[in-house]
């Protein structure tokens, strides 16, 4: 990827982890704030890695249900499946982009 467009990218990420972090307090959930300005280590060690991160998780809320998460651009992009997963391939579910 050139340069301008990995910085583009980098940016574009950095951007959609500020408006997510702006929506959430971190005080009322365990979950843990992420680092809004990564070190240079890690984003040295983040443009080597050629593969791509993916979670399912299972997520107990109002309901019990699963997120789908995927890696695109730096950023963990996020769907909700809320009937699980299926061992079939030919089963189709629902996924509500989160």
């Amino acid at each position: 990827m050139p340069r301008a467009a990995a910085s583009r990218v980098a940016a574009t990420a950095a951007d959609a982890l500020q408006r997510y972090c702006a929506k959430r307090n971190f005080t009322v959930t365990n979950e843990p704030a992420p680092e809004l300005q990564p070190s240079a280590h890690k984003q040295a060690a983040s443009a080597a890695r050629a593969a791509l991160v993916f979670v399912v998780q299972k997520h107990v809320a109002t309901r019990l249900h699963y997120d789908f998460r995927l890696e695109f651009g730096g950023v963990l992009l996020s769907w909700a499946v809320p009937n699980g997963q299926s061992l079939d391939p030919a089963a189709k579910r629902m996924a509500v982009r989160t």
